[in-house]
């Protein structure tokens, strides 16, 4: 799509089952310990470059847990930020970076968690990624190169 035919609109896509979902409930699952079964609902918002997404999934146990493991599946990852409960990601805070930022709410009234991402599609979600990857493989820190976008 071009600018000019999705500017000053937002719609969502992928429904109702976005190519990716299977990994993002993969990785989930093993954050967890445990099989996750989640909602996905990506957004086209027209904005040079960003990506925010909205997951909802049904709680069990207590909220605090999943406070615990995403901040334990993430400790060691430099280019994600946890912004914390209660924080709503914003996409102009990663764009020209190779930075996701992740909040998450709890809603008591339905028993769910809300789960929200933002990233730079062509910084973390495109180029960014490629480079990460690139030095993984030649055994380079996975922040050289990136540090300075």
């Amino acid at each position: 799509l071009i600018f000019a035919e999705v500017n000053e609109s937002v719609r969502s896509y992928g429904l109702p089952r976005h190519r990716h979902l299977s990994e993002i409930e993969q990785e989930l699952g093993k954050a967890a310990g445990e099989k996750v079964t989640i909602s996905f609902v990506p957004h086209l918002i027209p904005v040079t470059a960003g990506i925010s997404t909205t997951i909802f999934a049904k709680l069990t146990g207590d909220f605090d847990r999943i406070d615990r493991a995403l901040r334990n599946a993430y400790r060691d990852s430099p280019f994600v930020r946890l912004r914390g409960a209660g924080i709503s990601p914003d996409t102009k805070n990663v764009t020209g970076s190779n930075y996701l930022d992740i909040g998450w709410h709890h809603d008591s009234r339905t028993g769910r968690i809300i789960i929200q991402s933002a990233e730079d599609n062509l910084g973390k979600g495109a180029a960014g990624q490629a480079i990460q990857s690139f030095n993984l493989m030649v055994g380079n820190s996975i922040t050289d190169g990136l540090q300075n976008l």
